[in-house]
């Protein structure tokens, strides 16, 4: 995520509890990833566990990037 979609992302996320949870399970996903990165080389077990934390940080990116578009996107038919 780039610095003005975080940006974007921290000015609507009190209007939108959803964006606030998926947001929150990205920061949390990052920061598990980033754990199991030192393990990864040594184990396969925290190798595995850190493709499923990456797949499930993606998935919620996603939803993420959808609903920042669909905000750009109401901004603009206001605007």
């Amino acid at each position: 995520m780039n610095k003005a979609d975080e940006e974007l992302v921290l000015a609507i996320v009190p209007t939108k509890p959803t964006l606030k949870k998926l947001y929150q399970e990205h920061r949390k996903l990052e920061k598990e990833v980033a754990r199991f990165e030192r393990y990864s080389p040594y184990s396969s077990t925290a190798d595995l566990k850190q493709k499923t934390l990456k797949k499930q940080k993606l998935k919620g990116m996603e939803q993420i990037m959808s609903i920042l578009q669909q905000h750009r996107q109401d901004g603009q038919a206001a605007g």
